[in-house]
């Protein structure tokens, strides 16, 4: 059995498709549906009432708290069931998939499940997770140094003893955080790889991303991604010499692929990875300022 938490705020369209995504799951259903709403005004609070009365499942949590792993903690803290997984409101599973994320669950070395992330609609997939072949990150030093292509939290379970020996997941880094930026699950994997817990990915987990055609949106998308892992890692894992070596990794894919952009005429992608260098930068210089407590 199987709880999904859904975070979400003011975005009551995305919603919609996300939470019909998994009113089709077949043939296993979420045992139960945890929607974390961050106060929203758009007409979501009255527009879940109403789901309440299709899905007897679905519950609704109520939030201030901006940060994205506040609100998946609070999702967390309410499920019932061994197994939760994750989704973001911008994006829908497929019909299978609780399914495969249990069948991936029945081997006990896998503490975490991630799955692929394909376009729902056009736009930039910058993003997206779409290797096709199935992997499992153990615990070790390259593991830790390519931790960002383990998976994304919009598409991820756990087993709640792991995510209950972790702590859950760090309000104060990630999407909404006092520290800001995005990479929200790469803190929760590295401590997870830290305390032995493997993570499996399998491409038969599939959920369908949206995408903005918007270049502006590219590249806050881009900044935000690369700011947040830089700052956390200088933030919480500086003594770890495979997440300090991750650094000078991302800055040299990001340099070479926008030489590589450039020459293929992709414009607003290249420059997308140009703002991903300056990001990685500042992230960097961020992550040195004292810690605040939220």
């Amino acid at each position: 059995m199987i709880s999904v938490v859904v975070i979400t705020g003011n975005r009551k369209t995305m919603l919609q498709r996300c939470l019909h995504g998994l009113e089709w799951q077949r043939p296993v259903q979420p045992s139960e549906i945890l929607v974390v709403d961050q106060n929203s005004t758009d007409g979501t609070p009255e527009w879940l009432e109403t789901m309440q009365k299709r899905f007897r499942t679905l519950r609704v949590l109520s939030t201030s708290n901006p940060s994205a792993n506040a609100k998946r903690n609070i999702g967390a803290a309410s499920a019932r069931y061994n197994f939760i997984a994750f989704l973001d409101d911008d994006a829908v599973p497929d019909p299978n998939w609780c399914q495969t994320l249990l069948a991936a669950f029945e081997n006990p070395r896998h503490a975490i499940i991630t799955g692929a992330v394909l376009p729902l609609t056009p736009g930039f997939p910058q993003t997206l997770r779409q290797s096709p072949y199935p992997r499992l990150w153990r615990p070790g030093f390259f593991t830790r140094l390519l931790v960002w292509r383990c998976g994304v939290s919009a598409n991820m379970a756990i087993r709640r003893d792991c995510f209950q020996q972790l702590g859950g997941f760090d309000p104060e880094v990630g999407l909404g955080s006092p520290l800001g930026g995005c990479g929200d699950e790469v803190d929760l994997f590295l401590r997870a790889l830290h305390n032995g817990f493997s993570i499996y990915y399998t491409p038969e987990a599939v959920v369908r991303h949206h995408q903005s055609e918007n270049p502006a949106d590219l590249r806050r998308r881009a900044h935000a991604y690369y700011f947040g892992i830089a700052a956390l890692v200088r933030r919480k894992f500086r003594h770890d010499p495979a997440a300090l070596g991750m650094i000078p990794l991302r800055l040299a894919h990001s340099a070479g692929m926008a030489v590589v952009e450039t020459l293929r005429g992709r414009k607003e992608i290249a420059a997308a990875r140009r703002i991903e260098c300056r990001a990685t930068l500042q992230g960097w210089g961020a992550g040195k300022r004292p810690r605040i407590s939220s």
